[in-house]
Protein backbone atom coordinates (compact mmCIF):
# COMPACT_ATOMS: atom_id res chain seq x y z
CA UNK A 1 0.00 0.00 0.00
CA UNK A 2 1.78 3.17 -1.18
CA UNK A 3 1.12 6.43 0.63
CA UNK A 4 2.38 9.98 0.95
CA UNK A 5 4.12 11.32 4.04
CA UNK A 6 3.69 15.05 4.62
CA UNK A 7 6.45 16.41 6.88
CA UNK A 8 6.78 19.92 8.24
CA UNK A 9 10.42 20.98 8.21
CA UNK A 10 12.07 23.24 10.79
CA UNK A 11 11.80 26.21 8.40
CA UNK A 12 8.00 25.78 8.28
CA UNK A 13 7.86 24.38 4.75
CA UNK A 14 6.01 21.14 3.98
CA UNK A 15 7.69 18.29 2.12
CA UNK A 16 5.75 15.36 0.66
CA UNK A 17 7.45 12.00 0.24
CA UNK A 18 6.05 8.79 -1.28
CA UNK A 19 6.44 5.86 1.11
CA UNK A 20 5.33 2.35 1.98
CA UNK A 21 6.13 2.60 5.70
CA UNK A 22 6.90 5.29 8.24
CA UNK A 23 9.00 4.71 11.36
CA UNK A 24 9.13 7.43 13.98
CA UNK A 25 12.11 7.47 16.34
CA UNK A 26 11.73 10.42 18.71
CA UNK A 27 11.61 11.01 22.44
CA UNK A 28 12.01 8.82 25.51
CA UNK A 29 8.38 8.13 26.32
CA UNK A 30 6.25 5.66 24.44
CA UNK A 31 3.70 7.36 22.24
CA UNK A 32 1.23 4.98 20.67
CA UNK A 33 -1.39 7.62 19.83
CA UNK A 34 -0.87 7.21 16.07
CA UNK A 35 -1.33 3.45 16.41
CA UNK A 36 -4.60 3.91 18.29
CA UNK A 37 -5.75 6.54 15.80
CA UNK A 38 -5.42 4.19 12.79
CA UNK A 39 -5.65 0.69 14.33
CA UNK A 40 -9.17 0.11 12.98
CA UNK A 41 -8.48 1.70 9.58
CA UNK A 42 -5.35 -0.27 8.67
CA UNK A 43 -5.97 -3.98 8.00
CA UNK A 44 -2.60 -5.21 9.34
CA UNK A 45 -0.79 -3.04 11.88
CA UNK A 46 1.53 -3.89 14.77
CA UNK A 47 2.57 -1.92 17.84
CA UNK A 48 6.25 -2.50 18.60
CA UNK A 49 9.56 -0.94 19.55
CA UNK A 50 9.54 2.34 21.47
CA UNK A 51 5.87 2.92 20.69
CA UNK A 52 5.14 -0.19 22.74
CA UNK A 53 7.83 0.26 25.43
CA UNK A 54 10.85 2.58 25.42
CA UNK A 55 14.01 0.52 25.58
CA UNK A 56 17.26 0.04 23.64
CA UNK A 57 17.65 -0.78 19.94
CA UNK A 58 18.06 -4.50 20.62
CA UNK A 59 14.58 -4.60 22.16
CA UNK A 60 13.11 -2.92 19.08
CA UNK A 61 14.95 -5.27 16.72
CA UNK A 62 13.90 -8.35 18.71
CA UNK A 63 10.30 -7.09 18.92
CA UNK A 64 10.22 -6.57 15.13
CA UNK A 65 11.77 -10.01 14.58
CA UNK A 66 9.11 -11.66 16.74
CA UNK A 67 6.30 -9.91 14.86
CA UNK A 68 7.79 -10.74 11.45
CA UNK A 69 8.40 -14.34 12.49
CA UNK A 70 4.72 -14.83 13.32
CA UNK A 71 3.25 -13.23 10.20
Amino acid sequence: MRGILHAELSDGSIRSLPCDSVILAVGYKEDNSLYHEVEFDVPEIYLLGDAKKVNNIMYAVWDAFEVANHI
